[in-house]
């Protein structure tokens, strides 16, 4: 049994059939339905139950289906003794199949990264006539987002030990790449600002939160591995009031 086409070539010339229009209307319709079993491929099939499950296909009896088999065969659209399209193959054509082209084009992925060729070019050649099935555009949108989409690097100057626990948390674990980058970039722009950023995450990771804030005491409050608190705002009048009194 070949294998089943989800779908086959109707021309809109049937109407202007000379062939289709000798026919009764019902029986036009019993020469589409045999185009759909040929392209289920169970024409293809070889046996004594071929007529019967043909039969069976078109809701008629075998004795029918041998009427309409005759009636379609005089026309000159069908085979009478295996029900074959006469012109099956010269309206349909073998490039409606993807299944050889896909195959080629993962065969050729697969050597262009065994000699080390990482970069697939997405949008391939086709010397058919017809247009890309679906089945090929998605292999190539496959091929593009994996090119476009380089893998996430953390950066050395950041904490992993924070990062991963900032990652732990429920409303970071599915962060997805995109979004890991935009966290490291605000990272890097509070890290040229003079922030401490590394405070900034290790509070984020503390708290479970899912994004990243300034700290409240800049980074030049800070001593490695301890926050100190900041300077009161009365501390310089309490200095001025007390300055040489002996307590």
């Amino acid at each position: 049994m070949s294998k089943p086409l989800p779908w086959f070539r109707a021309y809109t010339e049937m109407m202007d059939d000379e062939k289709l229009r000798l026919l009764a209307f019902e029986d036009r319709w019993h020469f589409v339905a045999i185009l759909c079993i040929k392209g289920a491929g169970i024409l293809d099939e070889s046996g004594p139950l071929l007529m019967r499950k043909a039969a069976v296909k078109m809701g008629l009896a075998v004795r029918e289906l041998d009427e309409v088999a005759r009636r379609l065969s005089e026309v000159g659209l069908i085979d009478k003794d295996t029900l074959q399209p006469l012109a099956w193959d010269a309206r349909q054509m073998k490039s409606d199949s993807s299944a050889e082209r896909v195959q080629a084009y993962r065969e050729r992925q697969k050597q262009a990264k065994q000699a080390g060729n990482v970069t697939v070019t997405a949008q391939e050649e086709d010397t058919d006539t017809d247009t890309d099935t679906d089945t090929d555009k998605e292999e190539k949108k496959k091929a593009t987002r994996k090119r476009a989409a380089p893998a996430f690097e953390l950066p050395d100057w950041i904490n992993r030990q924070h990062w991963d626990a900032w990652h732990s948390c429920p409303k970071r674990k599915k962060a997805t790449d995109a979004q890991k980058q935009m966290a490291v970039d605000k990272l890097a722009e509070w890290r040229q600002q003079g922030i401490d950023y590394a405070a900034a995450l290790e509070n984020a990771a503390i708290a479970g939160w899912q994004g990243l804030f300034k700290p409240d005491v800049p980074a030049s409050a800070m001593t490695p591995g301890r926050r100190q608190a900041a300077p009161s705002k009365y501390a310089a009048a309490a200095a001025t009031i007390y300055d040489g009194v002996n307590l």
